[in-house]
């Protein structure tokens, strides 16, 4: 199952720095991300820790958007079966095993009149990729203390992240053949993602003052985030020629936007 984007030039669409499959800098961000959250819930004071999660779907947008288009760039087509064969075999594993643990772990430790229910449920959910959902639709917010019993509440953004792998692929070979036949470079695949997520982050703006909760685990609310790593994929030829000096300036500064809000 594929979907044949043609002539549309990928080579303008800047590509990571290189096709390793592993890159330093990219885990640094996701261990960093990993760690504000970890401590946020440890009690740590890093107040805006949660926000970690935040970090790591704008990471997931770079990484996902860099690999279609690596792929684009090497066969002309977006092959989706490859790709969520893929997705299967990285995170089912990992998954069915964290929750087959945490479930034998909380008859022991979780008391059953609530918090143990919730953790079934949770985790059933969290098998369907929709967690976020179960969430939304529990009583209990994300910052609530019945909340924090959840054994597996950390699940939800999983769910956002696969439900986010289900359709951006198709989106992105979308927008490509959208551009090929108008006979336009691969920018302006940029450039539809870019009206997605506005729309996506005004929908989130509304959210925040009207429904909280869905600004909170909704997908499509979330989405902003995503493709706002995406758009840094078409950045990053520009990115590669600043200077040493421009380069430190903007490490700190992203390192400020990321450290400064989570401890203020």
């Amino acid at each position: 199952m594929a979907a044949a984007v043609g002539e549309v030039d990928p080579a303008s669409a800047a590509a990571p720095p290189s096709d390793r499959g592993f890159r330093t800098d990219i885990q640094g961000l996701r261990a960093l991300a990993v760690l504000l959250v970890v401590a946020f819930h440890a009690g740590l004071p890093v107040p805006g820790g949660f926000a970690g999660v935040d970090v790591f779907f704008v990471i997931s947008g770079f990484v996902i958007t860099a690999k279609l288009l690596r792929e684009h760039a090497r066969t002309s087509r977006i092959r989706f079966a490859e790709f969520y064969s893929g997705r299967v075999r990285r995170i089912l594993p990992a998954l069915a095993t964290m929750t087959s643990v945490v479930a034998v772990a909380s008859v022991f430790l979780l008391s059953p009149t609530g918090p143990r229910q919730d953790t079934v449920r949770t985790g059933i959910a969290a098998s369907l990729f929709s967690a976020n959902f179960q969430l939304l639709a529990s009583p209990s917010g994300y910052f609530d203390a019945p909340a924090e019993a959840n054994a597996l509440l950390h699940t939800w953004s999983l769910s956002v992240e696969e439900q986010f792998y289900f359709v951006f692929p198709a989106i992105v070979a979308a927008l490509v053949v959208l551009a090929r036949r108008r006979g336009l470079r691969t920018r302006w695949v940029g450039l539809g993602l870019g009206v997605l997520g506005a729309g996506s982050f005004a929908l989130w703006v509304v959210l925040v003052v009207y429904n909280e909760r869905l600004a909170f685990y909704g997908s499509f609310a979330r989405a902003w985030e995503f493709i706002a790593g995406a758009l840094l994929v078409f950045l990053g030829r520009r990115l590669q020629r600043l200077g040493r000096t421009d380069s430190t300036i903007l490490i700190a500064v992203g390192a400020s936007l990321i450290l400064v809000p989570v401890i203020v």
